[in-house]
């Protein structure tokens, strides 16, 4: 049985491993012991010595590899055992969720290992004996009681003038390094504000959104962190690094202050994605339809006669211009209209554009209101109207649509 062997020789040392971590070095094991001889900080010779012990089985019962060179496992039902042939000592590394550590340490005890970090000293040959360095001096340079106060007086002033040169001249230096690193190194910003005649008309999520000049461009500024948490007011300034391109729909915010020039928001090292355009959805020009099938001489669905066949009403796009009437929030199709919701008095219950799929399809929606622009506007047709129910008569709403998202024309 392992537990003859006597292991007097050896010395062991390690416990629960606190700080695992997956990269860049295997070190996710649960437990580590370093063995190394009692008299030699140095790897074992014959490190399988101690595997009998920590797995409580004889070294036959437990499979074994070389994972590669100086490097091998040990592994049962229970848990497993990496070996490691160190220089200075050798390594154990142990996984395991049920492993009994305390166990362990009691059979390598018992088969006499000592549980303590050898400590060698360290021996340097004819090294001289530590002198008093006064009487050096005394006899170096044959002091004379008297003057060696005087000296010591001077040497040390001498030390003080010298410490207080360097401290003031590293000071200038920095000084002069940290001015020329400002006017070189440091990013210098353009203020991007929206001007005055511009129209806010939102702050979502990432993004703080504008209409801006004559025609009415939509603009999106976007930030790392969600702006219900840093905070926004029209008169806050916004800018970008010198030479970005602020021609973008998209346009990523590096900092922001308020009107007194202080810091509001600043990038950072922060990574900001442009946003995307849903996918999978087919572009639909109203033109080809045939709105008025009542007077072609039926009343089936519009659809049906015009390009938009049975099965093609699911993820279309259309072109409009949002707006509300009678209650309703219609989509101005080409000469027709489309019923995207219901306008909603009470505050607990939201509008259509608060449900959509993301924050810029609830500013594109607010974009379109705000500014009487057409937006493309994205989802499936829920229902199309027959002419009694409003099809052929002045309202001309010729279906239902639910809205999924809604972007800019770009």
């Amino acid at each position: 049985m392992a537990g003859q062997v006597n292991l007097k020789n050896i010395a062991v040392w390690g416990g629960a491993n606190e700080s695992k971590s997956r990269a860049p070095v295997r070190w996710k094991h649960d437990y580590i012991i370093f063995a190394s001889y009692v008299d030699k900080l140095t790897a074992l010779k014959n490190p399988e010595i101690l595997i009998p012990f920590i797995f409580d089985k004889e070294l036959e019962e437990i499979n074994s590899k070389e994972l590669y060179d100086g490097v091998f496992e040990y592994k049962d039902k229970e848990f497993t055992v990496e070996l490691v042939e160190g220089i200075e000592y050798t390594e154990y590394k142990i996984f395991g969720k049920t492993v009994d550590f305390d166990a362990i340490t009691q059979r390598l005890q018992a088969a006499g290992v000592q549980m303590r970090k050898p400590e060698i000293p360290i021996e340097i040959p004819d090294r001289p004996p530590l002198v008093n360095v006064e009487q050096l001096n005394k006899q170096r340079y044959d002091y004379r009681e008297e003057t060696i106060g005087k000296d010591t007086i001077l040497a040390r002033n001498m030390r003080l003038k010298a410490f207080f040169k360097t401290v003031f001249g590293l000071a200038a230096f920095i000084a002069v390094l940290t001015y020329f690193g400002m006017e070189i190194f440091l990013p210098k910003y353009q203020d991007i504000t929206p001007p005055p005649d511009s129209v806010f008309i939102a702050a979502k999520g990432y993004n703080v959104v504008y209409s801006i000049g004559e025609t009415k461009k939509f603009t999106v500024f976007k930030f790392a962190l969600p702006i219900e948490e840093i905070g926004y007011d029209t008169t806050y300034r916004i800018y970008v690094r010198e030479g970005t391109d602020i021609n973008k729909e998209e346009i990523i915010v590096d900092k922001m202050e308020n009107a007194a020039g202080g810091k509001i928001y600043d990038i950072g090292n922060r990574i900001v994605e442009y946003g995307t355009d849903p996918a999978d959805y087919g572009f639909i020009n109203a033109k080809l339809f045939i709105f008025n099938s009542f007077q072609e001489g039926g009343d089936a669905d519009w659809y049906s006669l015009g390009s938009l066949n049975k099965g093609k009403a699911e993820k279309v796009i259309f072109q409009g211009r949002v707006f509300e009437k009678d209650g309703k929030y219609l989509a101005h199709f080409g000469s027709t209209f489309a019923e995207l919701g219901t306008v909603s008095e009470a505050d607990s219950i939201p509008q259509f554009y608060e449900l959509l799929q993301d924050d810029i399809s609830y500013t594109a929606v607010l974009y379109s209101l705000k500014v009487s622009k057409s937006i493309n506007i994205y989802g499936q047709i829920n229902k199309t109207l027959t002419s009694n129910e409003g099809r052929n008569s002045v309202d001309k709403i010729i279906f239902t649509f639910k809205v999924d998202y809604a972007r800019s024309i770009r």
